[in-house]
């Protein structure tokens, strides 16, 4: 017989939630030592392990005499079962921990064999493997997680406020029970905590890869077999850019936030999209831009164009009455609100909403039009493809990459509809405009539904051979990012 338990008060679920915080600070104190860190100016520390373990202690002994049944543990066991027997936990573990590992191969290897010029590159360690991460922008990210913002009016060069908060914030809080968490001032170990805070963005990286993994395989299951769901997975995890997981970077976070954003709206859970759409847009400068793929679906749900998302009608969703369009277009701006808090908090410090905006030029991104976009087509007309290559062939692999994801977007419009393409445009176009190749290939990595649309129309038969030249090209990608040539 099963015993039916009945729906959780809200305040047992954050109890609970508490408890578990708590015990996990306690434990890290055990682990790594005590710490100190500041949350909106209020610092907190803590230097002895038992105590954090005590009020967690009390806290669950609270729960418990209020409310017995499901207990924690009985919760723990059950979602831990729930998890390990979900079919795409099954299907994506191996890919993901075999592709992970190989990258780190990979990059350890191209230090060893290529290697690199040392001077002058941001350093947290004098081992090569505890410094692995430590590449191109994961300094600034770095910085921000362990100090937070700063800006100087009279430098005119690169700062940090630039960098969008959520991916840096969710390091920070990983740090703190990881043994990264901020030192008190002349700690000795301060170099050691420094590479934790380093790899716990790594970790917070790869956790959201593996989270937008998840929602991807669901996806493609709602209206595909699970051959077809695991061939999109493998393409994510083969991308030639997908090393860029395997760094404190804000990929994986921009990735989960965008499929899961997309998963829900499509399921109208509008809490759920309230929440992925606003962290999209804290997490980087052009997160705001998923507001226009889902304007387009809340008009195919409830307004007068139901082409814009045809794969509604695979999930068997009708569309919604019309007086209903107002709320999906409000949900549907949340990324534009975490776009405003980033812009409020800027205008609270220094005065300057854009700040985040007018300091891109110092990383080469000013409008410059079509001509950056036109130059390959130029240097190939006047001295060759093949001797183009040679020359350019960093801007090579962008300027391929850009072609393969555009270049499916126009049947993505019609197989998943006008709104997938949509986020495809806008996350390319304004880039290309304002910076040109700079950085296009790194951005075309977590446009999931180049994945989608490749496994779902693809034959099986060629699904392996692109994976493997995908995993090709993903390698030396790997082996040019770590060992500091511009490709990044």
């Amino acid at each position: 017989m099963t015993i039916q338990h009945s729906p959780l008060p809200l305040w047992t679920r954050i109890a609970d939630v508490v408890v578990l915080v708590i015990a996990a600070a306690g434990l890290s104190v055990a682990l790594f030592g005590g710490f100190r860190v500041v949350l909106g100016g209020i610092p907190f520390t803590a230097h002895e392990p038992l105590r954090p373990l005590g009020l967690a202690a009390l806290i669950l002994a609270l729960r418990h005499v209020v409310r017995r049944s499901p207990s924690l543990g009985a919760r723990i066991i059950a979602a831990a079962k729930a998890f390990f027997r979900a079919e795409s936990v099954g299907s994506i573990a191996p890919l993901f921990l075999w592709s992970r590992v190989a990258v780190l191969l990979v990059a350890t290897l191209s230090i060893s064999t290529f290697g690199y010029q040392r001077e002058g590159r941001s350093r947290v360690s004098e081992d090569e493997m505890a410094n692995l991460p430590a590449r191109w922008d994961a300094a600034w990210y770095l910085a921000i997680a362990r100090s937070g913002y700063e800006f100087d009016p009279g430098i005119k060069g690169q700062q940090n406020v630039a960098f969008f908060p959520a991916f840096p914030m969710v390091m920070r809080a990983a740090g703190i029970f990881l043994g990264g968490h901020v030192d008190e001032p002349g700690a000795a170990n301060a170099n050691a905590r420094l590479v934790a805070l380093l790899w716990s963005g790594v970790l917070v990286n790869l956790a959201a890869l593996a989270g937008a993994l998840g929602y991807i395989y669901r996806m493609v299951r709602d209206f595909a077999d699970r051959d077809v769901a695991l061939a999109a997975v493998s393409l994510a995890l083969a991308y030639p850019t997908a090393f860029i997981y395997n760094v404190p970077y804000t990929e994986g976070l921009f990735l989960l936030g965008s499929v899961a954003t997309f998963y829900h709206f499509g399921r109208n859970q509008l809490a759920a999209v309230t929440l992925w759409g606003t962290l999209v847009g804290l997490t980087r400068p052009n997160g705001f831009i998923l507001a226009g793929p889902l304007i387009a679906i809340a008009l195919a749900r409830s307004g007068p164009w139901p082409a814009l998302a045809p794969w509604l009608d695979r999930l068997n969703r009708q569309p919604d009455l019309p007086t209903r369009l107002s709320r999906d277009l409000a949900v549907a701006l949340t990324p534009v609100l975490g776009l405003l808090l980033y812009c409020a908090y800027l205008q609270a410090m220094w005065g300057d909403a854009f700040l985040w905006a007018r300091i891109q030029v110092a990383w080469g991104r000013t409008y410059e039009g079509l001509r950056p976009a036109l130059d390959p087509v130029g240097g190939i007309a006047q001295i060759g493809f093949n001797r183009y290559a040679t020359l350019m062939g960093y801007e090579l692999l962008h300027v391929l990459t850009f072609l393969l994801a555009v270049g499916v977007s126009i049947p993505i419009a019609w197989r998943l509809g006008l709104a997938y393409s949509m986020l495809i445009f806008l996350t390319l176009v304004p880039p290309l405009l304002a910076g040109g190749w700079l950085s296009m290939a790194r951005l075309t990595a977590t446009l999931f539904p180049v994945y989608i649309y490749l496994a779902v129309a693809m034959p099986a038969r060629h699904r392996v051979g692109l994976i493997m030249m995908f995993a090709l090209l993903q390698g030396l990608g790997a082996s040019l990012f770590f060992t500091w040539r511009p490709f990044y």
